[in-house]
């Protein structure tokens, strides 16, 4: 779930459009350096202010964060959403996309509805500026939770590990999409260093 966000956003980012990236499953130095192993260097992009991290993990780890935005405790949602608004420029962030990977932490540290309401609130803020907001969570969040941000969410996609003939094997699902058409059926892929995911068909193009 994560290396899709980042190579969803470092698709964001090659075509100009600035980007929030919540880390709060990682310590944000590690989600670059292993960008830069799936061949996404993101450096440039910080450094024009087009990239901004929020860190949500560091706090959680007992250690100080070296971010400019951090998030003091990610079971005070009230503050997290203070602390990722304050890191979306007003000014520029206009189509935009904010990218918060991942809500799972947050299960045990707050009421499952809480959860609900912190998604709705950033949620609208990232849409009041044109912009789109992409949040992950895993199996462990609440199934209450889960259905009622799959209701509100524009688009859900499902990723899971299977096991084939004894083999294990990764495959990845589109299960919403709101008024357009899509591709239903599960999709195998794989991640190779240096290429992030990729995705094979069924049938070879000529």
């Amino acid at each position: 779930k994560t290396l899709l966000s980042e190579q969803l956003m470092y698709e964001d980012l090659k075509r100009g459009r600035p980007c929030v990236f919540v880390a709060t499953g990682d310590f944000p130095s590690n989600i670059r350096a292993n960008m830069r192993t799936m061949g996404l260097d993101v450096s440039g992009y910080e450094q024009s202010g087009l990239l901004t991290f929020v860190d949500g993990y560091s706090s959680e780890a007992g250690q100080q964060s070296r971010e400019k935005f951090a998030i003091p405790s990610i079971g005070d949602l009230t503050t997290a959403s203070i602390k990722i608004t304050s890191s979306i420029p007003s000014d520029s962030f206009k189509g935009g996309s904010l990218y918060f990977d991942s809500l799972t932490p947050l299960a045990s540290k707050t009421k499952p509805e809480s959860i609900v309401s912190f998604v709705q609130s950033v949620g609208a803020r990232v849409k009041g500026m044109a912009g789109r907001a992409y949040f992950t969570l895993g199996p462990s969040v609440d199934a209450s939770v889960q259905r009622q941000l799959e209701e509100m969410a524009d688009c859900v996609v499902q990723m899971e590990a299977f096991e084939e003939r004894g083999v294990r094997k990764s495959r990845l699902r589109i299960a919403k999409l709101r008024a357009r058409k899509y591709q239903q059926g599960w999709v195998i892929y794989t991640i190779e260093e240096g290429k992030g995911i990729i995705f094979y068909s069924k049938k070879p193009r000529k």
